[in-house]
């Protein structure tokens, strides 16, 4: 759990033992892998789930193996759910780090001046490639986690993450202080679902030229994921 610790101490605490850019690649690793293990607890329990359906008119010897693959799809699982309030926001706030980084150059105003949750404006250029690296992993773990909740999280600190909603000509430069620091959780959740659905689309519909096949597929699935419950649709 150290590794999360460090993650929650943000960015100022962290420059005082590492270079800017070097924070942003721990803390965007740190992310990314406990997004994984998330993924996997999360497919492993499905797996156990559906194992167990198939199961219920076959041998004692077979339900047995069921029970082993249950206890440990859920001892991985119970490990990520007791830190999922804390990564949910951080998972959140890297998502919105790599929307406005990922913004055309004509809507550099978007970008705070400030920099972002895990980066510096000082920094913006070398932050953008860690970034790139650990998004698609971290936007399906978000995705699997509302999901699970069905979209009926909200914080009352979610008007502190900031989150935007889709960028538009009408949204472009405007100022953020103009914008409701308190939200409703229907508002909570559009948020939500725009920002994880505004990356896969436009990733999916403008992908990189070194674009790895493994985000091309993990976007959808995050996708799948987002679309799972009846909330969105």
């Amino acid at each position: 759990m150290s590794s999360l610790t460090k993650v929650q101490a943000g960015k100022e605490a962290q420059s005082q033992l590492y270079n800017e850019s070097t924070s942003t690649m721990e803390i965007l690793a740190v992310l990314k892998a406990w997004a994984e293990v998330y993924i996997v607890a999360v497919e492993r329990q499905k797996s156990q789930s559906d194992a167990h359906t198939e199961s219920l008119n076959t041998t004692a010897s077979i339900n047995e193996s069921c029970r082993d693959l249950s206890t440990s799809a859920d001892g991985l699982l119970e490990l990520v759910q007791a830190e999922l309030g804390t990564l949910s926001k951080l998972w959140l706030a890297a998502l919105h780090d790599f929307a406005l980084l990922t913004l055309p150059p004509e809507y550099a105003c978007q970008l705070p001046i400030e920099g972002g949750a895990f980066y510096t404006a000082e920094t913006i250029e070398n932050a953008r490639p860690h970034y790139h690296n650990s998004w698609a992993l971290i936007l399906h773990a978000t995705a699997l986690w509302l999901t699970s909740t069905g979209f009926l999280v909200a914080d009352q600190d979610d008007g502190v993450m900031n989150l935007s909603r889709p960028v538009t000509p009408t949204t472009m430069c405007q100022d953020s202080s103009s914008r409701a620091s308190l939200k409703s959780p229907e508002d909570v959740n559009t948020d939500r679902f725009h920002l994880i659905l505004g990356i896969s689309v436009e990733f999916l519909c403008s992908p990189r030229s070194d674009a790895a096949m493994e985000n091309i597929t993990t976007c959808l699935y995050a996708l799948q994921a987002l679309l799972d419950v009846p909330w969105p649709r």
